[in-house]
């Protein structure tokens, strides 16, 4: 969206990022109970299969194989990441107004 992108309007983004993450969650287009039967469904199947969540039969499948190795294996790759988390976040935070400054 070219709009999201290049609009100096951080007010108007925001607004707009609001409208358009929320759709489709009230009025006549809700999803909300079509959302809730899909995992409704997806647990009754890994029940019936013998899973403790759908996730875990999904992960079956998978490399991982399991929840616990998936989570492992996602903890090991953020590790080396994590301390330049907070100094990143800072940055990014404070890009708007160096960006209407000019810097």
């Amino acid at each position: 969206m070219a709009f999201m992108k290049y609009s100096d309007r951080r007010d108007l983004r925001e607004k707009m990022y609001r409208l358009y993450s929320g759709r489709n969650v009230s009025g006549d287009f809700n999803n909300l109970p079509v959302m809730k039967e899909i995992a409704e469904t997806r647990m009754h199947l890994a029940r019936l299969l013998g899973y403790e969540t759908f996730a875990h039969y999904r992960l079956e499948k998978s490399m991982a194989k399991t929840l616990k190795r998936s989570m492992s294996c996602s903890i090991r790759c953020a590790m080396p990441i994590a301390p330049q988390w907070k100094p990143s976040s800072a940055n990014f935070r404070l890009m708007p107004r160096r960006l209407k400054a000019g810097r």
